[in-house]
C-alpha cells in the first residue's frame, strides 16, 4: 500500500495511518500523522492519534502535551477528554485524571469506558464505594468482563474493622464463583484487568481458598494462561549444572531485590547456572540492579506480553524457575499459571500461597509460619 507522506491526500494519509496505528506499525503511523499536521496543524485527532503513539511508548508527558492540545481545537470530544483522563492518571495525577473523567461522564452518562477509567482511577484513590459504582455505571451500559472481574477482587487497603475483612472477603469469593458459573472470558488480563488482590495479604487470615478460586476462574477464562511448555518434559543431563531462573519486575533497588541479591551472587557457580529475567525493557538500572546482574551468567528482558514472555523464558531452558514474588505484580501473577519449567517455586516477597496449580512449592520459613500454616499454600 503506498503511504509515501508526499503522495497522499490528506484523506488517504488519515486512512492509511489508522490503518499502520491499528496493526501496531507506530512508526510508521507516528509519520504520516505528523505530515497530516504539518498540511492541517489544527487536525486534533492527528494530535489525539499521536497522543495515542506517545502513551503507548510509555511518553506520557509527551502524551499529555499532544491530548491537551488536541482538546483545545475539540473541547467537546469525549474521546480526547477520556484519554486524557487515562494518561493523567498514569502520571499520578489523579484527582485531574477524575475531573477529566467526570466531564465526560456528565454529558454522556452511557460512555462505558470513561466509567470504567474512572474506576479505576477512584480505586486508586481507595475510594472503593466511588471505584464499585462508576464500574456499576459502565456495566449498565456494556458488559466489559474487566471492569467484573476489578468489581470481585478489589479490597480496601486498610479495613476498620475484623468484620469488614471477613464481609470484604465473603464478597469477593461470591463474586469470582459469578465470574466462573457466568463464563466470562478474557482475552488479555494485562490489559482488561491488570489488578491483583494484593491487600489480601494484609488480612491475617487464610488466602487458600481465594487464590485458586481466582486461579481457576482466570484458567477458565483465558486457557492460554495455561500454556505447558512441551520442553519441561526433556530428559535432563545429570552432569550439566542445574539452571536456575530468577524472574521479577523488583530485581532493582527494592525489597525484593535486597531479599534476593545475596541469594542470587551465593548460589555455587559450580552447581548452578544463574539467569535473571528482568521484566520490561525499562528496567531499573540502578547500582543493586547492576549488582543482581553482574551475579547471574544471563540476563534477560522480558517483553510486556504474555505469549512472548513465556516464549522467552521456555527459550532458555530453565530446570528451575524462581518467582521472587508473586501477587505484587499482574505480569507475574499470570506467568505463574504457566507450566514453563520443569520445577516452579515462589518465594515470600508476597506471603501469599499462588493457588496456582503449576506452582511446586512456597519457599518458607518457620520463623514466618504458624501451626499448621501447610494448609493455607496450594504448592
Amino acid at each position: 500500500m503506498p503511504s509515501d507522506p508526499n503522495t497522499l491526500s490528506l484523506e488517504q494519509a488519515w486512512i492509511h495511518a489508522v490503518e499502520h496505528h491499528t496493526a501496531g506499525r507506530l512508526g510508521e503511523a507516528e509519520q504520516l500523522y505528523r505530515a497530516i499536521l504539518e498540511a492541517a496543524p489544527e487536525h486534533a485527532d492527528a494530535l489525539h492519534h499521536l497522543g495515542l503513539i506517545a502513551w503507548q511508548l510509555n511518553d506520557h508527558e509527551q502524551s499529555l502535551s499532544l491530548l491537551e492540545r488536541a482538546i483545545e481545537l475539540a473541547p467537546n470530544s469525549v474521546m480526547f477528554h477520556n484519554g486524557l483522563g487515562l494518561v493523567l492518571r498514569h502520571l499520578g495525577r489523579l484527582e485531574e485524571a477524575v475531573a477529566s473523567l467526570k466531564k465526560v461522564l456528565l454529558h454522556h452518562p452511557d460512555c462505558a469506558e470513561a466509567a470504567v477509567n474512572l474506576g479505576h482511577t477512584l480505586y486508586d484513590l481507595c475510594d472503593l464505594p466511588g471505584a464499585e459504582a462508576a464500574y456499576q455505571q459502565a456495566l449498565k451500559h456494556q458488559d466489559i468482563p474487566g471492569a467484573r472481574v476489578r468489581l470481585a477482587i478489589m479490597t480496601e487497603p486498610i479495613p476498620a474493622t475484623e468484620a469488614q475483612i471477613h464481609h470484604r472477603r465473603e464478597i469477593m469469593l461470591g463474586r469470582i464463583q459469578a465470574l466462573i458459573d457466568d463464563g466470562i472470558t478474557l482475552s488479555d488480563p494485562i490489559m482488561e484487568v491488570g489488578l491483583v488482590p494484593f491487600y489480601n495479604a494484609y488480612h491475617g487470615q487464610n488466602d487458600r481458598q481465594i487464590q485458586e478460586l481466582l486461579a481457576k476462574f482466570y484458567l477458565q477464562a483465558c486457557p492460554s494462561l495455561g500454556w505447558h511448555n512441551p520442553d519441561v518434559d526433556r530428559p535432563r543431563d545429570p552432569s550439566a549444572k542445574i539452571r536456575i531462573a530468577f524472574i521479577s519486575r523488583h530485581l532493582y533497588d527494592h525489597t525484593i531485590g535486597k531479599l534476593n541479591v545475596g541469594l542470587i551472587e551465593n548460589l555455587d557457580s559450580d552447581r548452578f547456572e544463574k539467569i535473571v529475567f528482568h521484566i520490561g525493557s525499562g528496567a531499573h538500572r540502578d547500582p543493586m540492579a547492576q549488582r543482581i546482574s553482574a551475579a547471574a551468567d544471563r540476563v534477560v528482558e522480558l517483553p510486556l506480553t504474555l505469549q512472548e514472555a513465556r516464549l522467552h523464558i521456555a527459550e532458555e531452558k530453565p530446570d528451575v524457575l524462581y518467582y521472587t514474588d508473586i501477587g505484587m505484580d499482574p505480569f507475574t501473577w499470570f506467568l505463574g499459571l504457566a507450566r514453563l519449567a520443569p520445577i516452579q517455586c515462589v518465594t515470600w516477597g508476597h506471603p501469599v500461597t499462588t493457588g496456582s496449580p503449576h506452582m511446586d512449592y512456597f519457599i518458607s520459613s518457620e520463623a514466618l509460619e504458624i501451626d499448621g500454616a501447610e494448609d493455607h499454600y496450594s504448592e
